[in-house]
């Protein structure tokens, strides 16, 4: 069972009488003993399957996180009463255990127990509304020594169970789904922690082979009834019912048992083994964490435009003088700042001078076998079946492995699903109009060869990595459809965007999104000889159109007659996305394992000023660092930022940060460029659009990228990387604002301001 299963109402941490309680009624619900239901029905109202969590409730503030999920506080939107709010994560955690823990909550009514109000089905969470306590939790308790302080424990009487099997056999699903072996030696692994205030393991090989032992000050029968928990045999450890019925704990004795002396603390200092306190979240997990939050408020507000008037301008920073961005860590300020200025800075100058270091486009750490080989790894711990590619038609490891490098296609976490990793593939659709209110349909193509493929869709196209919609439509009405975009008229400030997800051939198993950009645009000419071209006349049906090889059938429908074919017409807007980006990095132990099959000395590390693996290994899982091979094979660490240069050329003017202001209101004034650290498996120019999206606020939509990337790196050998080459590289990426689509600047000498939570 997760340590989260039943929660302990935190207030009452002050003895450890009451923490023997507890652990009784948890043993109760695992041997089906104990009246954990009240006499009478249950009055708690469960919301129903349809609802969300932020129709009812106002989220407060992150009162903790964990391996599983995050609490919030919570107000009640009519009543105002406030709660915590367990927010449980689809991706960690499979949706069956999920259940079972908020049935189990649902369904328990003790005076040691939360009380839940309400679960909530969210896109990426279960939330599960319960009492909030600020007496702090067990861990917390352990750390400050508020258990070990007392010095002698009574056990009491436990719960009568006159109505427990009544009660239980109502929830069946609890008790036939709880794994009693693995649940005992969960308690025994806590109960353990409780009295020694330590894990009785360090890692999976102390787990297999370690005796464990007491101190001196723990009763000898409960370090019995404890090893008994921890037998490493399933079948040598005692079940729930056994330890219910073990002496120390049945409440039989008749004296004063001391489980802990005063000098307890002085004492534990010389304890072996890791100390008993929450493992840290990883960094990725809790930025995904909030992100996908910070999207489930946005989306409440945008469902209700009356409440959140500045909602459909939430990307509209370009159109500013100057604004500022709170993030998690800081807030940025932003201006607009001629560019004849900014050449006489310092600071800007080497990313201005118009000199390219390096000049080959797209150059990045290769990607050697070990760097495949990462790759296969990542793709199996998230059940994906890698034998099957590059057999038959599908294609192999290393073409994924090209394609997501080049951007073509990224790898990202469905948050709405435990540990699920999709394809996703950026795509651009067109919904053409002519006069008469008729759509275009691509019908057919035609193969050079002779073959026949029906299309039955609307034209469209993968969007490029450098393209915003604007060139991609424009790109799929040359090429695609041979047509003029002089003829088209699109309405740019309107696009639907949708998400569908396929089981792709390319690559079995590995299920492919199409996110899709779909952009409304109007066919006319007056030119009679373009109108029977194109088929916009009154009788005419539609024109033929060539594209390397393939010979498109287009033709002009009512959508009725579309929707008769089978073509997909009725778009709708998806619901806010739950793709996230996949993890990265290396644990400690998988770092060390590639840095040995690197032939990099891993003893080094920690040593003499260097880096320990544990802080390299964190700088991974940020994403500040990557690690792997040059061109020639030499083990390196590389650094790489992306700055991005946005011109505005009709007024002659650069975006530029300006200030900076930190925790404890620590200001740092210094001109820069919107710049991000570059992921390992993102291509660059996704990465612009990112700063843009994320860090500005502005729509990538109204940007022009440039294609050129200029390159600026310097190698080092370092003392903090024992063994590889440390490579510092900035990329300049240059950018301007479209001028086909309207900006409007204002001229105000206010300050505009956005808060939200970076991703």
């Amino acid at each position: 069972m997760h340590y989260g299963q039943i929660q302990f109402k935190k207030a009452h941490v002050g003895s450890m009488g009451s923490t023997v309680a507890k652990l009784r009624v948890v043993l109760q619900i695992l041997s089906g003993n104990g009246d954990l239901c009240s006499g009478q029905e249950q009055v708690i109202q469960v919301t129903a399957l349809q609802s969300r969590l932020l129709d009812h409730y106002k989220l407060g503030g992150v009162l903790g996180e964990g391996s599983f999920g995050v609490v919030w506080s919570c107000d009640h939107i009519i009543t105002g009463e406030e709660h915590a709010v367990k927010m449980v994560d689809k991706v960690e955690t499979p949706f069956t255990d999920i259940m079972r823990e908020a049935e189990l909550i649902r369904t328990l009514d003790h005076p040691n127990i939360v009380k839940c109000f309400g679960i909530f089905f969210d896109n990426c969470f279960v939330c599960i509304v319960m009492d909030k306590f600020v007496g702090g939790d067990v861990v917390q308790a352990l750390q400050e020594g508020q258990l070990m302080r007392a010095k002698s424990v009574r056990v009491g009487k436990r719960p009568e169970p006159s109505h427990a099997k009544d009660r239980l056999s109502r929830y069946p699903v609890n008790l036939k789904t709880c794994n009693d072996e693995v649940d005992v030696w969960a308690l025994g692994v806590l109960t353990f922690g409780l009295v020694t205030t330590k894990f009785p393991f360090k890692g999976e090989g102390e787990v297999r082979n370690k005796q464990i032992l007491f101190p001196p000050y723990v009763h000898d029968e409960c370090a019995e009834m404890i090893s008994m928990m921890l037998k490493k045999e399933e079948g040598q450890r005692a079940s729930a019912a056994d330890i219910l019925r073990h002496p120390w704990l049945d409440g039989t004795r008749k004296t004063t048992t001391m489980l802990l002396q005063t000098s307890f603390l002085s004492e534990n200092s010389g304890l072996d083994g890791e100390s008993f306190q929450e493992a840290e979240v990883d960094h990725e997990v809790t930025r995904r964490r909030l992100s996908l939050i910070d999207r489930m408020q946005q989306e409440h507000l945008t469902m209700d435009p009356a409440a959140n008037p500045t909602a459909s301008r939430r990307l509209m920073n370009h159109t500013k003088n100057q604004f500022f961005i709170q993030t998690q860590d800081a807030t940025l300020y932003y201006k607009w700042i001629p560019s004849n200025l900014l050449r006489k800075q310092n600071s800007l100058h080497r990313f201005l001078d118009g000199r390219t270091e390096t000049d080959q486009s797209g150059e990045c750490l290769s990607l050697s076998p070990p760097d495949v080989q990462l790759l296969d790894k990542f793709l199996r711990e998230h059940n994906i079946e890698t034998a099957k590619f590059g057999v038959d038609r599908a294609k192999s490891l290393q073409a994924l492995a090209a394609e997501v490098h080049s951007g073509a296609s990224r790898l990202m976490l469905d948050a709405a699903n435990y540990k699920k990793l999709v394809r996703v593939v950026d795509v651009v659709v067109l919904k053409l109009y002519d006069e008469q209110d008729r759509l275009l349909v691509d019908m057919e193509e035609h193969f050079s060869d002779g073959r026949r493929r029906p299309t039955r869709r609307l034209p469209g196209s993968k969007k490029e990595t450098t393209e915003n919609i604007r060139q991609t439509a424009e790109r799929i009405l040359e090429e695609t459809l041979n047509l003029d975009p002089a003829l088209v008229s699109f309405n740019l400030h309107l696009v639907i965007n949708q998400e569908e997800e396929l089981d792709s051939p390319s690559y079995p198993g590995l299920h492919t999104v199409y996110r899709k950009e779909i952009v409304t645009g109007t066919v006319e000419s007056e030119d009679p000889e373009l109108q029977k071209k194109f088929g916009l006349g009154v009788h005419a049906t539609g024109w033929r159109a060539s594209e390397r090889g393939c010979t498109r059938l287009l033709q002009w429908m009512t959508e009725a007659e579309a929707v008769a074919a089978y073509v997909k017409v009725d778009v709708e807007s998806s619901v806010s996305s739950s793709l996230v980006q996949a993890p990265i990095g290396l644990k400690e132990e998988e770092l060390t394992a590639y840095l040995t099959e690197l032939k990099v000395d891993v003893s080094q590390y920690g040593r003499q000023g260097a880096k320990t693996l544990k802080q390299l290994s964190d700088e991974l899982v940020k994403g500040e660092v990557q690690v792997g091979t040059d061109k020639n094979g030499v083990p390196v660490v590389v650094s790489e930022v992306v700055n991005l240069c946005i011109h505005d050329p009709m007024r002659g003017e650069m975006l530029c940060q300006y200030k900076q202001l930190g925790s404890g209101d620590c200001a740092y004034e210094h001109l820069s460029l919107p710049c991000t650290t570059r992921r390992p498996e993102e291509n660059e120019f996704l990465v612009a659009k990112r700063i843009l999206k994320r860090r500005l606020r502005i729509n990538p939509n109204t940007v022009i990228l440039e294609t050129k990337v200029r390159r600026l790196q310097e190698e080092r050998s370092t003392n903090a990387y024992p063994g590889l080459i440390f490579v510092e590289r900035e990329l300049v990426i240059t950018a301007n604002l479209d001028p086909q689509v309207p900006h409007s600047r204002m001229r105000s000498s206010k300050t505009s301001a956005i808060k939200f939570v970076e991703r």
